[in-house]
């Protein structure tokens, strides 16, 4: 209807207050921004939590030979199985059969500008684990709501395995994480306003993942049968020629490198697997249950009470850690595997919610990706193997606990507080259980601090080669001194009766002190080989972790003189 003003012939048109319309969710990525606008300071909450965590433990435990292992190429490219030649550039495609060079790409960005340090090889992954947390929150705030994305988040950013695995690499599953969430929340934005670019995304995460390391087809193996039987409709609905091709198209972009190396290599990734068996079922249920109390790592990573020469707190973290020790005693296991069983027990009674439906897809994921593990040989019987199945059991507690709140009213809201706030609480504890032994006792192993001291007086040694006895040292070396050092791996040289390095007496010898190597027994074996060919050892020099213990050491080989 229009109004007609008295001896005008202009019609008044009455005004209309026309709606801003709504965002259009299916357009890449004025969508993310305009999340990260509403709810930035929550997920960085979240983010930071973990960061700030994370960031007190960096500097204890010593660079070890897992997180050192993808940097290393950079400087010693033979420390790579594959690499392309662009452009007059090698760059390292495969470091192993079944683990990719995607962290190398990232470490050769930053050590552009960065030297190679403990720092520089653990802040990005620490970024990393910043960013699994953020995106995990978005992910969870897209599938149920904002109180179930606040429980996943601060559970997962406080859960002491994810904590370490993620700040040192170990594993590496650090990328393994991220591709992961990523892939996931890339693929329910597609499902809820079906686009291209996001299915592609997605299943780009999910190539990417397989490429960094191929034990991923284990979560992904669990993430594709618990789509199809839990949400099998959607599939159906979704599916067509189309959709297929964009999705296998970006899965193989992303795990090109993989697939050529294969192609050119008879499948050798396949043939590097030993096989299946379900003779170590038992010990791995031992390991998953240890991880997921949080206790796997002490004595691996953190030296146990019984380490010598422990030391006092040095600092004011240290100082806090102890005091807080003092006042909550011993905590070795959180209650993340009791929650888990609890929300368990609760998801029957939330059908048929969705939030039934999300923890029915986090319990089959979960069965399906350990389940390979488990029937694997020498394979999954290790905290980093179980952890790349995180943060499934982040996101059913997550789900379940805010539909309980919703369901139950007061009480609800009562176990949701409760059980999240114990959660986190027993995390925080371990994980400073963790950061006590570290200060007070060091790391043993593999994971000593008197890596950096050995770095340093190699650097000023006089050899024509260093001959590596022991495993563990080699590549952390590489890394520190940037492949400068004339490193030889010589363990193999006993089992093949080799006596051309033990002849030049120019030769370094490099090994752990007595008791502390990664082969145990290395020294004797190797000194019984010498002897037998007329050698002796002379001693050159000790090196020594923060606590003063001497774990690796050099010496020379001189013929034994003859009797006088």
């Amino acid at each position: 209807m229009s109004l007609k003003q008295p001896g005008s012939d202009v019609r008044l048109v009455p005004t209309v207050r026309i709606p801003r319309p709504a965002w259009n969710n299916s357009r890449w990525p004025g969508s993310l921004v305009k999340k990260l606008e509403h709810t930035w300071w929550e997920p960085a909450v979240c983010s930071l939590i973990f960061f700030l965590i994370g960031f007190a433990l960096l500097s204890y435990p010593g660079l070890q030979n897992d997180e050192a292992l993808a940097a290393s190429p950079l400087f010693r490219l033979a420390d790579c199985m594959d690499h392309l030649n662009v452009f007059g550039h090698d760059v390292p495609t495969m470091l192993m059969a079944y683990l990719g060079g995607l962290k190398t790409w990232v470490y050769a960005i930053v050590f552009r500008i960065f030297a190679p340090s403990y720092v520089s090889i653990r802040m990005p992954v620490l970024l990393m684990g910043s960013a699994t947390v953020w995106i995990l929150f978005l992910f969870m705030e897209k599938i149920q709501c904002r109180t179930a994305a606040w429980i996943a988040a601060l559970v997962l950013a406080t859960d002491p395995m994810f904590v370490l695995t993620t700040t040192f690499d170990w594993g590496p599953v650090a990328l393994q994480h991220l591709l992961t969430i990523c892939g996931m929340f890339f693929l329910v934005r597609f499902q809820r306003l079906p686009g291209v670019r996001d299915l592609a995304f997605g299943f780009l995460c999910f190539g990417l993942g397989l490429w960094d390391k191929a034990l991923f087809v284990w979560l992904f193996g669990g993430l594709l049968v618990a789509a199809m039987v839990v949400y099998s409709r959607a599939v159906v609905r979704a599916f067509s020629f189309k959709n297929l091709a964009i999705a296998a198209l970006a899965f193989c972009l992303g795990a090109a490198p993989l697939i050529a190396f294969n192609v050119t290599t008879n499948f050798k990734t396949f043939h590097s697997t030993a096989g299946f068996t379900t003779k170590e079922i038992v010990p791995k249920i031992a390991v998953l249950l240890s991880t997921w109390d949080g206790s796997s790592l002490f004595g691996y990573l953190a030296a146990a009470d019984t380490a010598a020469n422990p030391k006092p707190a040095g600092n004011a973290l240290e100082r806090l850690s102890f005091t807080l020790h003092a006042f909550a005693g011993d905590r070795r296991r959180d209650g993340l595997w009791l929650a888990s069983l609890f929300c368990l027990i609760l998801l029957p009674l939330l059908w048929p919610t969705s939030a039934f439906r999300a923890g029915l897809f986090c319990v089959v994921a979960f069965c399906v990706g350990w389940l390979q593990m488990a029937v694997t040989h020498e394979a999954g019987a290790a905290a980093h193997h179980v952890v790349l199945l995180w943060p499934l059991p982040m996101i059913l507690l997550g789900v379940v606990l805010a539909q309980s709140a919703q369901y139950w009213g007061r009480i609800g809201q009562l176990l949701m507080v409760s059980i999240t706030t114990c959660v986190v609480a027993s995390g925080l504890l371990v994980t400073n259980q963790y950061l006590y032994q570290m200060a007070r006792n060091g790391s043993p192993g593999s994971w000593t601090d008197g890596i950096y001291s050995l770095a340093q007086g190699l650097a000023h040694a006089h050899a024509s080669r260093i001959a590596v006895l022991d495993w563990g040292i080699t590549t952390p070396l590489d890394v520190l001194d940037r492949g400068r050092l004339p490193l030889v791996w010589s363990y193999d040289m006993v089992a093949q009766g080799d006596t051309t390095l033990l002849a030049d007496p120019q030769v370094l010898w490099l090994s752990h002190t007595d008791g502390n190597e990664q082969f145990p027994g290395t020294n004797v074996r190797f000194m019984a080989f010498a002897n037998q060919k007329g050698y002796r050892k002379e001693l050159v020099a000790l090196y020594y972790d923060r606590n003063g213990r001497a774990v690796f050491q050099t010496f020379r080989v001189r013929p034994i003189s003859p009797p006088v």
